[in-house]
């Protein structure tokens, strides 16, 4: 039971640890969009949303300059959205970003862009181009090894493969 207690215990500190090294990352370096937006996304895929979104909320859009940060930044956008559940009326801003990583060869933002348009044009009913869209997405992480897009990635394909068979299991009875 103290060796639970023990390892929650350093858990828990090298959590705090970690915010405290991106709360002084953050703290220093205001004045770079994509320096936060790197912290921004190293804050989501330790599922610090909260955190994510308040360092993402304190970026001044009229500060990013260059076409590679406004990639980045409308794909963080998109995802903190999306991890929000917020509604997203249109794909234009992640198709901005989609274009720019398609022309750039960032795979791993790539990846991303097209597993977060994939829910998007899901959820307006376009399930075969979403589907299309995850699998472009899961194809392109598989050469990545990165687990954490990997899994998020396998996941929401289950998901979409996995949904129309329990309707119809659902019709049948």
């Amino acid at each position: 039971m103290k060796h639970i207690k023990t390892i929650m215990n350093i858990q828990r500190t090298i959590k705090y640890i970690f915010i405290i090294i991106v709360i002084c990352c953050y703290a220093g370096c205001q004045n770079k969009p994509c320096h936060n937006l790197q912290l921004v996304e190293e804050l989501l895929d330790r599922d610090l949303l909260d955190s994510a979104s308040n360092i993402f909320n304190s970026i001044d859009p009229t500060s990013i300059k260059s076409t590679s940060d406004s990639a980045y930044y409308n794909l963080m956008k998109t995802e903190i959205m999306w991890q929000k559940e917020e509604k997203i009326k249109n794909d234009s801003i992640i198709s901005f970003s989609i274009n720019y990583y398609e022309q750039n060869k960032d795979l791993k933002k790539l990846a991303n862009a097209y597993h977060y348009k994939s829910g998007i044009l899901y959820l307006q009913g376009k399930k075969k181009e979403a589907i299309y869209l995850e699998k472009k997405a899961e194809l392109v992480a598989k050469t990545l090894h990165h687990d954490i897009l990997n899994l998020k990635i396998i996941i929401t394909s289950a998901i979409s493969i996995l949904q129309p068979i329990t309707k119809r299991k659902q019709k049948c009875t």
